[in-house]
């Protein structure tokens, strides 16, 4: 004889709730199972308007993350940091701006940046800090807000394209 579950009986067609027979009783305090069909749509909804409400903020803040990612790439002196942080098109320009630090210590402080505007895949991009460049007797300061900075989305992800 096969092991029933306690609140279970067998049918000709299978196993059936004890609940779900109008003749048998039904333990009290005890619920019914219910069906886990409604649980998991819900959850899957849920979980599917949580992705997209983070897609449609995610772009928002991306490029002006870009043009942090490229200004602290180019003040650690990491070539390969800036190059990913560069559009194809800025990749010559970013090299060479890393090259004139080369024999400097140079050092990025209060670094913000926000956009300015957009225009498709075209992001125009405000900062505000500086690097700060020390020459041994001679210390340069370059005001990060004295330019405007171009992002574009290139390759999936936001990259510096350049000055404006």
């Amino acid at each position: 004889m096969k092991a029933i579950h306690p609140f279970r009986y067998a049918l000709p067609g299978g196993l059936r709730n004890a609940s779900s027979d109008p003749g048998v009783q039904q333990t009290p305090g005890r619920q019914p199972a219910k069906q886990p069909g409604i649980y998991l749509s819900l959850c899957m909804f849920g979980l599917i308007c949580l992705l997209l409400s983070g897609c449609a903020t995610q772009g928002a803040s991306e490029a002006p993350a870009a043009i942090e990612a490229y200004f602290q790439a180019l003040t650690s002196k990491d070539a390969n940091a800036l190059v990913n942080a560069s559009c194809a098109a800025w990749e010559a320009s970013a090299l060479q701006e890393i090259r004139t630090f080369d024999a400097v210590a140079v050092t990025l402080e209060a670094l913000q940046c926000q956009e300015a505007g957009k225009d498709g895949e075209t992001s125009q991009v405000n900062c505000s800090g500086k690097i700060v460049a020390n020459y041994g007797n001679e210390v340069l300061e370059i005001d990060l807000s004295d330019r405007g900075y171009l992002a574009v989305a290139e390759g999936g992800e936001w990259r510096m394209c350049g000055y404006r």
